[in-house]
């Protein structure tokens, strides 16, 4: 996926996709990646992780609609490349701009 994928970016988020044809019904599979050489605790990645995934999952549902009418899916990686821990309103805008964007991609 990350050798022959697309790419995004919307600082601290980047995102990296691979669309397939939809099999199983499931429209987009999700990985969130926050790296251990910015934040040496696993407790810090873990609070990011738990962030980035409420946020995705309150604000995906235009995402699915749109593979759904499509009939396609994504595999999709959500990598946070930033050194501190930003605000929940913060990561909510910057999400939110990265999965329209995402849409506009499709």
């Amino acid at each position: 996926m990350f050798d022959n994928g697309s790419a995004i970016s919307e600082p601290p988020f980047r995102a990296v996709w691979i669309v397939e044809s939809n099999e199983d019904g499931v429209y987009a599979k999700t990985l969130i990646n926050v790296s251990k050489k910015q934040f040496k605790f696993a407790k810090d990645r873990n609070l990011l992780k738990r962030r980035i995934r409420e946020v995705y999952r309150l604000n995906n549902k235009n995402l699915e609609n749109r593979l759904s009418s499509r009939k396609i899916q994504i595999n999709l990686a959500i990598l946070y490349n930033y050194d501190k821990i930003l605000e929940s309103s913060f990561m909510t805008k910057k999400i939110n701009l990265l999965l329209s964007r995402l849409i506009t991609n499709l």
